[in-house]
């Protein structure tokens, strides 16, 4: 009877255990990939218990390199997810982490995952083990300008993007940049950061910033690099490369010359602008003074006055009559039959004029 009642209660707490364990479930970016090629393996478990949280033990297997885990929750489901990179061939069952539910209230509760099983296909033998697998992308954050001193430090900071790639494939560009009688080399600082793209996969950031000195004056010679890489999707070689920057290098004193130089030039072009501007502005004033005499000039002499101030401004010549002088203006400005006949009557009184001063005898 005893017996029956213990079997009853863990029957019970058995029952009552698993009906708060949520059920998780197991799935793979792909269950086919080549070797050093990255996997993306998730764990989603449902919960509607905003406070719950979910511990994982270290995930280690050998012949695999695995990131850290990462756990994110939605609005009711917790994802652990791991980047792995298999560094064997064949098929391989992956055993996963101890992975324990923490819910609000109550005990720890681990959960039952399913070990899933990938197949890992081999590199093809002209992949050197050296080779990344994955996509790689080169640039440089150049911030020395166009003109490098000689003889002094500087620095090339060459980024070298991995996506997918794993952290010991990411290529060293510094060991193809070598001291020659062009410029001389240092080791190099390589920085190294982490982060995640929009299908959850590693992008690794390594920064190389190389210190250098140019020995020669000319143009800045620094070599082309180059990756080659083998792109898993494609299932080929392909090349990343990336073009030095372009720069002068001068000593400190032809640095200085030159500065002196333009210095001079522009301050010589600063003055020929200024004398022009003034030489225009005086023509324009003149010329606009000289087309407002002529519209109110009211007698023959300031007419023939304004029509004088015109030619110096057009470059006329000085002894056009008052006839010539119009027939300038509407070639310039178009017929202005006001002016004309203004000339005309000017004219004629200025011939009745001199009839009368020196009349014909």
């Amino acid at each position: 009877m005893v017996k029956g009642l213990i079997c009853i209660f863990w029957l019970f707490c058995t029952v009552a255990w698993a009906a708060d364990t949520p059920l998780a479930s197991v799935k793979l970016s792909t269950e086919q990939v080549w070797q050093r090629e990255q996997l993306i393996i998730r764990v989603f478990v449902p919960s509607d218990d905003e406070f719950a949280k979910l511990r994982v033990d270290d995930f280690k297997q050998e012949g695999f390199v695995i990131s850290p885990v990462l756990v994110t929750k939605t609005a009711n489901t917790l994802i652990a997810k791991w980047v792995v990179f298999p560094f064997v061939d064949g098929k391989k069952t992956l055993y996963l982490p101890r992975i324990r539910y923490h819910p609000n209230r109550g005990s720890l509760k681990t959960l039952s995952l399913s070990n899933p099983m990938i197949d890992i296909k081999k590199l093809p033998l002209y992949v050197p083990a050296t080779m990344p697998v994955g996509k790689i992308t080169l640039s440089h954050s150049w911030q020395e300008g166009r003109l490098v001193t000689a003889n002094h430090l500087f620095h090339w900071p060459v980024v070298v993007l991995g996506h997918g790639v794993a952290e010991q494939s990411l290529p060293k560009l510094s060991r193809q940049i070598h001291s020659d009688e062009y410029s001389e080399v240092f080791p190099a600082k390589i920085e190294l950061s982490t982060a995640y793209d929009e299908e959850g996969g590693l992008v690794h950031r390594q920064i190389s910033i190389i210190p250098m000195k140019a020995l020669e004056h000319g143009f800045l010679n620094l070599p082309t690099l180059h990756v080659q890489f083998f792109n898993p999707k494609e299932g080929k070689l392909q090349f990343a490369r990336l073009e030095p920057p372009w720069a002068m290098v001068l000593s400190q004193f032809s640095q200085g010359f030159i500065a002196i130089c333009l210095l001079i030039f522009t301050v010589l072009a600063l003055y020929w602008l200024i004398r022009m501007t003034k030489k225009i502005l005086t023509h324009y004033f003149h010329h606009q003074e000289a087309l407002a005499l002529i519209s109110s000039a009211n007698n023959y002499q300031r007419l023939r006055i304004a029509f004088v101030k015109l030619a110096r401004v057009k470059g006329w010549s000085h002894n056009l009559t008052l006839s010539e002088c119009l027939n300038r203006y509407h070639y310039e400005y178009g017929v202005n039959e006001a002016l004309a006949e203004k000339v005309c009557g000017f004219l004629e009184s200025e011939f009745t004029r001199s009839q009368r001063l020196y009349p014909v005898k």
